[in-house]
Parts: C-alpha cells; structure tokens; sequence
C-alpha cells in the first residue's frame, strides 16, 4: 500500500474509534468545548488552610526558636509581644531559627508554598534566675553545754531534685544531701571555725548551677542575753478591775519558767506566762522573772522585767435628780434633769407612771399632767470607770396645789333649749379623786359624781328632774381641798 493512503486509511480509523467510546453525540460537544477553570482556581484559594506550624526551644534568654510547619514554608515572620516584627526569613534550606535575646513572647506568621497563612504557638522567653543558698543557726556560740550548733539552710531556684554539700572550712562534711532543711551538726567545732553550703541546681534558665552560701564563723564567747518585758492588756484599767499581764520572752527558749511578783511577793498561781489578777490596787508594782531554757550558751539564763507600776482611774457614780414644777392644769410642763457622771454621751429615758414617754434630752416638756402622776427619768451614763452604768431618779408626785376655778355661773336652766341646760365643774377635771355632791335646801342629796366628774344636768342620781330653786353643792378635790358654794335651777 502506498504511504498516503496508508495515512488517510489511520485518520480514519482514528475518528471512528474515538466516536465509539464517546458514545453519542452530546459527548462530542462536550469533548470540544472550552473548559471554564474559574471556580476552580476561586476554590483553592478560599479553602480552609491544613498547615500547622509550631515553635520550638527553651524559655531561656539566649536560646534559638526554630520555625517548622506540616507543608514547604516559603517565608516566615517573627513577632514579638504581638506586635513588632523582629525578623523575617525567605524560603531556605537551613532551619527557619531566631535568637531570643530579649524577654517576652515570640511566635512567628508562616506562609506556605501554595499560598496559606497561619500563626504558630507562642514561647515565652524569661530572664535567667539566680540561684542562691542561704544558711543560718540559731547561735554560732560553742561552750561546754551546747558543743555541736546545728545549721539549715533556705534555697532559691534550686529546682526539684537540687543536691547540698555542706563544709566546715570549705572542706565536705558529711555526705551528699537533698534536703537542707535538716539540721546540719559537725562535731568538733572550734573558734574560727567556718561553715558553709554548696548547692547544685537543677532548676532551668540559671545562671549557673553550682552556687556558694554564706559563711559562719565560730565563736566560743557567748553575748546572747535572756529578756522579758511585760503587756498589759487595759491601757486605763478601772479600779476594782481585773488585770490581765502577758510576758514577752527574748531568747528565752521554746518553754522559759516564769514567776510573777507583786511588791516583790511572789503572787500565788504566778507561774505562767500570763498573769491574772483582781486585787490590785493604786501604785503597785507587778515584776515578771524568767528563765531561759534555749539550747545555746548564753551569758545567764534568767531575767527580770522592769516594774509594771499600777495606775487605776477610780470608779464613779452617776447621779439624776429632777425637781418638781408647780403648774396649773392643761398647761404644758418642762422638765429638767440635774446629773452627775453621764459621760460624754447619756442616754435619758423618761416616764410618767412608770411608762415611757419621751427620750433623748436632760429637758423633758409633758402635758395634760393630773396631780398624783409621778414623774421620774433614767440615766443611761457613758462615763470610764461607773459603779453602774444605769440610775434612775427619785420619783416627782405632782401633788401642788392646783387652783380650782368655781362655776362661771350660778344658775342653770334645764329645759332641753340647748342653751345653760347643764352646770359643769371647770377645773376639777385635774384632780383623779375629786367628788362632787349636791344638796337641796332639805339637806337630802339629789346629785353627786366621783372620779372622772360628770356635768350636772338638773336631774337627780335617780332621773328625777329637781325642781327650780336654790341647791348646795360640796366639791372635794382632794384630801386637803374642798369648795362649796350655791347653784340656782330655773325652770
């Protein structure tokens, strides 16, 4: 076959082959028309990024920070404190890694290769830490009694498995220890010997791990000095009072011995730290002695405080008095309450028949008073030192002469007109017991009113109405007043 048709025989066969998978003829259209990548390309862009990016290295000042992420970084952007931009690193092949050499938090804005950005974790970055050892002793005084001192010591940033050596003269005594709160006691200690503290740390971000405590040096003369002072607890006790002393031990031991003296006698149940007593008086003097018991050498173990001199504030008593006040009735009375010791703020409570009726004030003002009420005031006194907070009065009877005004008229017409059908008493009103009788000119009773006394309205006590003419009345007020006088009925 000749090479051209050989050509044109493929081309054919070619085509029908592809008609054949493409089935019909909607498959061909679709093969030929323009593919729209639009959406697509919109799609990668907008999708959710999966990269993760993380920080790594040591919170230590000085250390590197190494940048990494799931997917191929192209640029990073290290930030500090959330705001400022400290570095930025282009795609490479080394490590992204910063050094932090200022403290403070660092995370770094990754962007990938296929165009995602994220931030990744923080790492606070601290100041290296010193550590230190500190020792003590409660006294760095040998003597016969206390030969073997003991020694602890405080650590800082020591870190949770720190190792201590301790040394006399910078020599190791004793082994390796893990706790320095337990009391280190080298034997054989003598003047000018000195003692001291090694430390290894395992805490992170020091400056070094190995430190040097402090140094003490040994004495063997012993300036520590038992003392004791004593606290009262009223600072102006009141006399007749019960007393309360506290002695303050100084280098006196866990458990010192105390005596207490007053007048330089030794006071019964004195042996305790504190001291009670209610019989003290003006001017006497309270001691306390103590005897140390503390595990060092001292130059003496026992003390004496000073003199506790006795000042009391003697004891007063509040006094009230009211006078009486002659008055006539209805008309409004003043009070006024004389007292002695009340203190800066009483409190006044008065009564009338024992029943309160006004407070507040030393003046009290009462009205509508009838005589035989009693008046009296209770003092309530705010005074330092009082024999009784509490007093109350002698009680005022208002049993003045109260004047009596006698009828205004002399004469009365009962005849149910509404004007003069009744004689009253004016006055009598004030007086609880008075009594009233009225007599005809027979000398029978036809009339008489007791207590709270009752206008006469020509009637007698029966509701007989008395005829016109002249009756005579006795009015008793009380048991030393009596009026009487003469009314005439008109009819």
């Amino acid at each position: 076959m000749r090479p051209g048709i050989a050509a044109i025989l493929f081309f054919l066969l070619f085509n029908i082959a592809a008609l054949g998978k493409a089935g019909n003829g909607c498959a061909i259209k679709s093969v030929t028309a323009p593919q729209d990548t639009t959406k697509k390309d919109k799609l990668k862009k907008t999708n959710a990024c999966n990269t993760i990016g993380n920080l790594t290295g040591n919170t230590c000042i000085g250390s590197t920070l190494t940048a990494s992420a799931t997917d191929p970084i192209a640029s990073v952007e290290w930030i500090y404190e959330n705001t400022s931009t400290v570095a930025k690193q282009q795609a490479q092949n080394t490590p992204y890694a910063f050094r932090a050499d200022i403290a403070g938090t660092y995370f770094v804005k990754i962007i990938t290769q296929a165009g995602c950005e994220l931030n990744s974790n923080s790492i606070t970055i601290t100041n290296l830490k010193v550590p230190i050892i500190e020792i003590s002793t409660r006294s760095n005084i040998i003597c016969a009694e206390y030969p073997n001192p003991s020694f602890t010591g405080v650590p800082t940033f020591n870190g949770n498995h720190a190792t201590y050596q301790w040394k006399v003269n910078e020599i190791n005594d004793g082994p390796l220890v893990t706790d320095v709160n337990q009391p280190f006691m080298p034997a054989g200690l003598k003047k000018g010997d000195v003692v001291s503290c090694e430390m290894t740390s395992t805490d992170v971000c020091i400056t070094t791990p190995v430190v040097q405590s402090n140094h003490i040096t040994i004495d063997d003369i012993p300036v520590e000095n038992p003392s004791v002072s004593i606290e009262r607890s009223a600072a102006n006790p009141c006399a007749g009072s019960t007393l309360v002393f506290t002695a303050i031990p100084v280098n006196g031991g866990d458990l010192p011995d105390y005596q207490w003296y007053v007048n330089l006698v030794a006071a019964p149940n004195g042996n305790a730290k504190i001291f009670i007593s209610g019989r003290l008086n003006e001017g006497d003097e309270v001691t306390c002695s103590m005897v140390s018991n503390a595990k060092v050498c001292q130059v003496t173990t026992s003390a004496t405080s000073m003199p506790y001199i006795v000042r009391l504030i003697p004891l007063v008593t509040p006094k009230i008095s009211v006078s009486p006040v002659t008055f006539e009735a209805g008309v409004s009375v003043t009070y006024k309450a004389t007292v002695e010791n009340a203190g800066p703020g009483p409190v006044y409570q008065w009564q009338i028949n024992s029943i309160n009726a006004g407070s507040g004030s030393d003046t009290f003002v009462a009205t509508k008073l009838v005589p035989g009420d009693v008046i009296k005031c209770i003092l309530t006194s705010n005074a330092d030192c009082t024999t009784s907070d509490m007093v109350t009065s002698d009680p005022v009877v208002n049993n003045a002469t109260i004047p009596f005004k006698a009828a205004t008229a002399n004469l009365f017409t009962p005849n149910g007109d509404g004007v003069n059908d009744t004689w009253s008493f004016p006055g009598v009103d004030a007086f609880r017991n008075a009594k009233v009788r009225v007599y005809n000119r027979y000398g029978q009773q036809v009339f008489h009113s007791a207590g709270s006394v009752e206008e006469w309205d020509g009637k007698t006590d029966a509701g007989k109405q008395c005829p016109s003419g002249v009756y005579y009345y006795f009015i008793n007020l009380n048991q030393t007043q009596t009026t009487v006088g003469s009314v005439t009925i008109i009819r």
